[in-house]
C-alpha cells in the first residue's frame, strides 16, 4: 500500500467534504483534484495557494452561499496552515 503524506490526506479530504456536502462547488473539488495531482506529481503548490485571495476565493466560499460548517471551516483553515508549512518548512514551525 502506498502511504500518502498529510498534505495530499488534507486535500483529499477537503475534496471528499465538499464532494459529499457541496456538490454544487464542481469549480473547488475540479481544483482540489489538480492540487492533488501537482503535489503528487512535482510537490507543487502555487495553484493551491491561488486559492486563497481576492474575491470569489476559497476563503469565501462559506459566505457565498451562507454556509458556515464547522467541519469545512476547520478543513479549509487546516489546509491553508498545511499549505504554508509546506511552502515555509522550518520558518513555519518557528513562528507557530
Amino acid at each position: 500500500m502506498k502511504q500518502t503524506d498529510i498534505y495530499t490526506e488534507a486535500l483529499i479530504c477537503l475534496k471528499s467534504i465538499l464532494h459529499a456536502d457541496h456538490p454544487e462547488f464542481k469549480n473547488w473539488i475540479d481544483w482540489l483534484e489538480r492540487d492533488i495531482q501537482d503535489w503528487t506529481q512535482y510537490r507543487e503548490v502555487a495553484h493551491h495557494l491561488r486559492a486563497y485571495g481576492g474575491m470569489g476565493s476559497f476563503n469565501d466560499l462559506p459566505s457565498m452561499r451562507g454556509i458556515m460548517t464547522t467541519s469545512f471551516v476547520f478543513s479549509s483553515h487546516f489546509v491553508m496552515l498545511l499549505v504554508i508549512f509546506m511552502a515555509k518548512g522550518k520558518e513555519f514551525l518557528q513562528r507557530y
